[in-house]
């Protein structure tokens, strides 16, 4: 006889970002990845897929551009981001002021907002709630735990 489940698939993006989110509540630090193509002193932390998307200036309210496929990369000074057909972009993490992590249209968002001129980004996909967490514990060190914009995932790993 078949058995049936009304309980929901688990979001593995979730699960893992709420599972690295407890981890450093309890005090452990960030894995580093093993990578010889970064500067001097510089650690990587995650290394995952996601999709990519910038926030642009035109007409009377401004618009997120093309989406691209890329490869993310967290370290501890930036956030670097390879797209398939676009090249690399770094995000140093003295530019970032805020991030903000949602669920919309069945997936994942990270937001980016960095000071001065640059422009908002967007990381979508399951791994964004990942993402979230190396990205606000290495940017934020002393107040990542309280960031509004994580506020959900905190509370699931608590």
């Amino acid at each position: 006889m078949a058995q049936h489940t009304s309980a929901a698939a688990v979001d593995p993006g979730w699960s893992a970002a709420v599972a690295q989110a407890g981890r450093l509540q309890l005090g452990q630090s960030l894995p580093t990845l093993d990578r010889r193509d970064l500067r001097i002193g510089e650690l990587a932390t995650l290394d995952t897929r996601a999709r990519f998307d910038q926030w642009r200036a035109g007409g009377p309210e401004p618009v997120w551009g093309e989406v691209s496929p890329a490869q993310v990369l967290v370290t501890n000074r930036r956030i670097v981001v390879n797209h398939d057909w676009r090249g690399g972009t770094s995000l140093w993490h003295v530019d970032v002021e805020n991030l903000q992590l949602r669920r919309a249209d069945g997936h994942w968002h990270l937001d980016l907002h960095p000071v001065g001129i640059n422009p908002r980004v967007r990381l979508t996909g399951g791994s964004a709630p990942l993402i979230a967490v190396h990205v606000a514990h290495t940017v934020f060190p002393a107040t990542w735990a309280r960031l509004s914009g994580l506020l959900p995932l905190l509370d699931s790993a608590a």
